[in-house]
């Protein structure tokens, strides 16, 4: 039968669980989250512990407190395995726990538990003297000697949280504040329950066989506790340094202050054609003369970017470098890190690119030379052949009607050449420049588009309706050539009634939809799909006087502005131009 004695110890143990029981509630509620499982097993671990040691200098008996030293034990191997399983989950290494690394770490302590258990065939763990009366009869103690067994599973549980500590030691180095607060707390909290069991197996305080280590726990839970609801631990988990680094495209050489590469990821081994484990070590002056000059001052603490030209495997190549300086956590500069990127190909498509624009220019410049040198050759003789029509009316006042209407068609047609060289050199001249453009509001487009019109208006007694319009990025001066064209032919086709237009538009997030309406004649169907062709006059063109460019010289427009132009209509009810130009801030 299990006897007790009361102690205040073991009140001050149950009061450490319950702290590591609050922590564990706030690891429960983000169990989904990298790192929360072994968390969760580490504080379950650490309150089995407080417990279990609570109970064991509860006994009265040396039964019971062996039978509770043995469950102790329990907490004492999983600790360590759940604080490693914890490091390499939280530090994004959790590839490396596997059923086998798990199943590798769990063999020392089965077999250690088993060796507990079965202690009294043996004595490897501990041999027993009875108990002790400490503190003048108010705390009783197992006196005993711990065997081989005891500290070769200590010195295995050490090496565990070592190792763990060194990980969250990296992690502390190179993570952002936020996480450095969070890791620094995780590695104070596994510190003190650490110091406090070192001191208890070396015999640094009296009653020597106290364990000291599960009332560190209280210590521990607070820490871990603002861990959690202050700093966002398992909130915010950093990413390894191998998940980060190795899988960017660009390439990362750390170089230290004597100027040796101390670390390279995968992307720089590939485009410099090195084996990143050979190179690590050696002095970047030497494995990289072309991209590090001995010139280059150590102490600068700029950031510089430059492009180099150098040879890779023979080849030429262009790479885009960054240098950095790396500071420490106390500012002072301990080296430098390069980013590189291999831009040969990208310059060798800009230099393609480049030589095609120029060839396109030269070609424009070249056909704008030439319409406008056909533009004033062939008005020359256009405008003696109306000087030449103009005299023999003057000469001859009494034609035949037959001579009188050759004049008259040899003046249409003189007309009519002038009208086409006009447009064709007012189409040629038509380009894009970005950066001309600017706000235009429509509205005022559209009131100088018919203000032009202001005697075609009266004289045909037109009616034009404008509707909302917006401000679209564009050339002002090109826009009211677009409407002036629109609203001219909608005049010029509209038939017998008197002209009916509407000026419409509606704004989508990514355009605007400009709409110039009429209840003219319409255009054929078969011929839709020619109207913005140059030259091309529509159906019932013959009746009404134009060139046909217009519908050329309003789509030009609308292209260079970066949108698109439609024309629905139908015979006998009306036209409708759809305009669409981007929506720009």
């Amino acid at each position: 039968m299990w006897e007790w004695q009361w102690t205040i110890y073991t009140l001050f143990l149950l009061l450490a669980a319950a702290t590591m029981g609050v922590v564990a509630v706030g690891a429960w509620q983000k169990r989904d989250v990298p790192g929360s499982t072994a968390f969760l097993l580490l504080i379950g671990a650490m309150m089995l512990w407080a417990v279990t040691y609570g109970l064991q200098i509860a006994g009265a008996t040396e039964g019971t407190k062996l039978f509770w030293a043995n469950a102790n034990h329990i907490a004492v191997a999983a600790v360590p395995i759940a604080w490693i399983g914890f490091a390499l989950q939280f530090t994004g290494r959790d590839h490396l726990l596997t059923p086998r690394t798990l199943g590798t770490l769990s063999v020392v302590p089965t077999a250690y538990l088993v060796l507990v258990w079965t202690n009294p065939r043996h004595e490897l763990i501990r041999q027993t003297f009875g108990i002790k009366s400490v503190n003048d009869g108010s705390l009783l103690l197992i006196d005993q000697a711990f065997g081989l067994a005891f500290w070769v599973h200590a010195a295995y549980g050490y090496a565990l949280m070592a190792a763990g500590a060194v990980l969250f030691a990296q992690l502390f180095v190179w993570a952002p504040k936020v996480y450095r607060r969070q890791v620094g707390l995780l590695l104070l909290g596994a510190v003190v329950p650490m110091a406090a069991n070192l001191a208890f197996h070396t015999d640094l305080y009296v009653p020597s066989n106290f364990d000291l280590t599960p009332f560190s726990f209280v210590a521990t839970g607070v820490l871990f506790f603002a861990a959690i609801y202050h700093y966002q631990l398992l909130d915010l988990v950093p990413i390894a340094r191998e998940t980060v680094v190795d899988t960017l495209s660009e390439g990362i050489i750390v170089i230290d202050s004597q100027q040796q590469i101390v670390d390279i990821n995968d992307a720089a081994a590939t485009i410099l054609k090195l084996d990143g484990d050979a190179v690590i070590g050696t002095s970047v002056h030497q494995t990289l003369p072309e991209i590090v000059t001995e010139t280059e001052p150590s102490e600068d603490r700029s950031t510089v970017s430059s492009e180099i030209s150098c040879e890779i495997d023979a080849t030429p190549r262009k790479l885009a470098v960054t240098k950095t300086p790396l500071v420490d956590v106390n500012g002072n500069l301990i080296g430098r890190t390069m980013t590189l990127r291999d831009v040969t190909e990208k310059r060798s498509l800009e230099a393609a690119l480049s030589a095609q624009l120029d060839e396109v220019m030269a070609v424009n410049r070249e056909l704008e030379t030439f319409t406008t040198a056909i533009s004033h050759d062939l008005r020359q003789p256009a405008r003696t052949t109306e000087r030449y029509i103009d005299r023999v009316r003057r000469s001859e006042p009494e034609l035949s009607a037959e001579n009188d209407e050759i004049l008259a068609v040899a003046q249409t047609n003189a007309e009519r050449m002038q009208t086409m060289l006009s447009d064709l050199l007012e189409y040629s001249r038509i380009e894009r420049n970005d950066d001309q453009f600017e706000p235009v509001s429509l509205a005022a487009v559209v009131d100088q588009a018919t203000t032009s019109l202001r005697f075609s208006i009266e004289e045909t007694d037109t009616t034009v309706s404008v509707g909302e319009l917006p401000t679209v990025s564009g050339i002002e001066h090109q826009l009211v050539r677009l409407f002036q064209n629109l609203i001219s032919n909608a005049i010029r086709y509209s038939g017998p009634a008197p002209p009916v237009i509407s000026v419409e538009a509606t704004t989508t997030e990514t355009e605007h939809v400009l709409t110039v309406t009429d209840a003219g004649v319409g255009i054929d169907p078969d011929e839709l799909e020619y109207v913005f062709e140059l030259f091309t006059r529509g159906q019932h063109a013959e009746q009404t006087p134009g060139t046909g460019a217009g519908l050329a010289l309003c789509k030009k427009i609308v292209e260079q502005h970066g949108g698109s132009v439609d024309i629905e209509s139908t015979l006998g009810e009306g036209t409708t131009v759809i305009v669409r130009l981007p929506k720009r801030e």
